[in-house]
This record gives C-alpha cells, structure tokens and sequence, in this order.
C-alpha cells in the first residue's frame, strides 16, 4: 500500500479492510458512497481517519477530484503530496485508528450488554453506545 500514490475506490462495492489498510499506510483515496452499506464503507473510514477531503459528493466530482490529484508522470500535485502528509499523520490522532479508544468502548458495549442480561426484566432491551472521549 505505502508505494502507492493513490487509492481510486470502486463506488459500487467499496474497499473495506483494503480500505483501512490504504489509510494506515497514508494513502489517500478517493471514493464515493451510493445507497448501499456496501457502498458507502469507505466513506465512513475516511469520515472516520479525519479525510472528508477524499469523499466525493457524486461520479462526476469523483472523477474531478482523481484527476486533480493524479497529475502527470512527471508532476505529482502539490495537493496530493499535502494529503498524503496528511493522511498518514490521521493514523496518530484519528478515532480510526485508536486501538485503546476502540477497546473501551468494546469493553463498556460489552458490560451494558452484560448488564441487560442479567437485570430484572431487562433481558430483551435495546441499548445504543454514544462514542465519546473517555475521560
């Protein structure tokens, strides 16, 4: 992943461990998202690693947005350069990529599921988990 310059993600089905691992190699991607979960996976990541930069609205601005960023042989963009600095500078300070923060909020979905099970007259309530930073 980290050879490459750029990531062009199919809008259909979305990368989606390919997807991570492009990021945490500090490859930009560009993609979009349709209706389908299927398809708006990668969109999510880059929301996710800080990189709403790389999501595009629609085709047409997909295409726009890979075109700028591709230059020629000779020139690589200044802006992909700047975004692939950038992208691989998210995997220190993006929620993506924060193993201790993912574990926490694992261990805390785990205990308030642990918790409906074993309380009175709980043991088929529905309950959401809100990320927040810990404190």
């Amino acid at each position: 992943g980290a050879l490459a310059d750029l990531f062009l993600d199919t809008p259909l089905v979305n990368a989606h461990t390919s997807a991570t691992d492009m990021l945490w190699a500090g490859v930009p991607m560009v993609t979009t998202g349709r209706e389908s979960m299927i398809s708006r996976v990668a969109s999510s990541l880059c929301l996710a690693a800080g990189r709403p930069e790389m999501v595009a609205i629609n085709l047409d601005e997909y295409q726009s947005l890979a075109l700028q960023l591709t230059g020629t042989r000779k020139r690589v963009p200044s802006r992909l350069t700047a975004l692939k600095a950038s992208t691989l500078k998210s995997k220190e300070d993006s929620p993506l990529f924060d193993t201790r923060l993912w574990v926490q909020h694992l261990d805390r979905s785990l205990l308030m599921a642990w918790d409906s099970l074993v309380a009175p007259g709980t043991s088929s309530q529905e309950y959401h988990v809100v990320v927040r930073p810990l404190s």
